[in-house]
């Protein structure tokens, strides 16, 4: 189904890759079987409260940290900032 890359935010959520084509049947799953990496590890049986796919992809954050950032410089500069 996928794996888990990294811890995400502070409420104990975590950032899933899926192997599927579709991303968002993964999401479908309420119920999850996760193990550890390693010879021997036991599978846990977790079951899924929330899912949901990112607010943004990756280029809609790109353009928000950047329009943030030009926020930031015309503060600095007392002048509007081009955004490119």
């Amino acid at each position: 189904m996928g794996r888990i890359v990294a811890p995400y935010g502070v409420k104990g959520w975590l950032k899933v890759v899926p192997s599927t084509a579709e991303r968002e049947t993964l999401l479908s799953h309420k119920e999850w079987w996760l193990r550890p990496r390693g010879e021997g590890s036991e599978w846990r049986h977790c079951t899924l409260e929330e899912g949901r796919p990112p607010a943004l992809t990756g280029t809609e954050a790109a353009k928000a940290i950047h329009i943030i950032d030009a926020c930031y410089q015309s503060a600095r500069c007392g002048r509007p900032v081009k955004i490119q």
